[in-house]
């Protein structure tokens, strides 16, 4: 991690396995990003719930082995600001690190899925509250969410493959996406799946 985040221009201060010296450092220093991996036995929701309690508390990228969706939302929910597999390749870590650092948030998408519940759908045209999407928009997202091809999601919904290209040119332009991967991270980001 440290071979990849210097040539970013970023200065590592620590390297620990401990998560008692990483909150110490944490609280002492001022740190502007820390990227957790494996630290002992300590659960990583709690190491990042106290990172998250400090004051002028970091950006944090969370590299995780497996999880659960309880703990990705609750990580999400802390605004942890990315969230890779811990087997990335090197160019992802940076990307992402340099991302998390301009502020944004990144989720990776073999995690999205994990973080994907079913949707409910009231209605094909009905807008629902939680955000600029349709509920049938909300169909396709969380079904792109799950890996589906365009193909599957008309077939699961009844639909033609041009109706799902239709929703998905819709889901872009209201996400502002360029593509799936960036429309399923701007849904993230704005709480528009779970």
């Amino acid at each position: 991690v440290m071979a990849l985040l210097e040539p970013l221009g970023v200065d590592v201060v620590m390297e620990t396995g401990s998560a008692r010296d990483l909150v110490e450092a944490v609280q002492l220093r001022s740190i502007d990003l820390v990227v957790i991996g494996s630290v002992g036995q300590t659960p990583v929701t709690d190491l990042v719930g106290k990172i998250r309690d400090t004051d002028d508390a970091p950006a944090v990228v969370v590299l995780l082995p497996r999880s659960h969706a309880g703990e990705l939302t609750w990580l999400l929910n802390l605004e942890v600001g990315g969230l890779l597999v811990r087997s990335a390749e090197g160019d992802e870590l940076a990307q992402t690190v340099e991302s998390v650092l301009d502020g944004e948030r990144v989720v990776a998408p073999a995690l999205l899925s994990t973080v994907v519940g079913e949707l409910d759908a009231p209605g094909e045209d009905e807008v629902l509250e939680a955000g600029p999407l349709t509920a049938r928009e909300r169909e396709v997202l969380s079904r792109l969410a799950k890996g589906s091809s365009n193909r599957e999601i008309a077939a699961e919904l009844m639909v033609t493959v041009a109706t799902v290209k239709t929703h998905l040119a819709h889901i872009y332009e209201k996400l502002d996406a360029k593509n799936r991967n960036d429309a399923l991270r701007q849904a993230v980001a704005q709480g528009l799946l779970g």
